[in-house]
């Protein structure tokens, strides 16, 4: 699944999908697509291989048993990330970008990660220290994007939805593992 997804992001931008299934706020309404579709195109492709990339490291970071979840993070966050566009977010006239996904997906890898000893548990409290770093310094204005064209600023409120949306996901997968039986 998430191999599938990470080749479909740059696929999509070399097809010149974006045009047409960018986030438009005055084209939603007839071209509902445009919604959803926003999650998966990109501004270039270097901000296309870099959401992919990300996927990509956490769907090989799973276990299989933990891949419905992740299922359930991505459609959640993704859910999650839509409302707030359409309804949180009316400064925000055009969107691409699949990082509300990747954010949906990060506590399910830093909960697997932390339950790998103390080289995971590190690993995951620095990819944490890191997201909270970048998220307080786009809210703050003190930090763009390096992948994002001019005048395209980070839409760390997306992110923060699709993070938290991915948690309850991250945790009922936490749970099951500890509470399976053992092989």
């Amino acid at each position: 699944m998430m191999w599938a997804l990470s080749g479909l992001l740059p696929l999509l931008h070399f097809l010149n999908a974006s045009e047409w299934m960018q986030f438009e706020r005055q084209l939603v309404s007839p071209e509902w697509w445009r919604l959803p579709g926003s999650l998966l195109v990109h501004w270039n492709i270097e901000h296309a291989l870099l959401n992919a990339g990300a996927l990509a490291a956490v769907g090989a970071l799973l276990p299989a048993r933990q891949r419905p979840w992740l299922a359930c993070a991505l459609i959640t966050g993704g859910l999650a990330s839509c409302a707030m566009l359409q309804l949180a977010l009316p400064d925000v006239t055009h969107y691409r970008g699949a990082s509300p996904l990747v954010a949906a997906t990060l506590p399910i890898a830093i909960l697997t990660l932390w339950t790998r000893g103390a080289s995971g548990r590190g690993i995951a409290l620095v990819i944490l220290a890191g997201v909270v770093a970048m998220a307080w310094a786009q809210a703050a204005g003190l930090a763009g994007s390096s992948v994002l064209p001019e005048g395209v600023r980070p839409t760390w409120e997306l992110h923060l939805a699709g993070l938290l949306a991915g948690t309850p996901a991250a945790l009922a997968s936490y749970r099951s593992r500890s509470i399976s039986p053992s092989s």
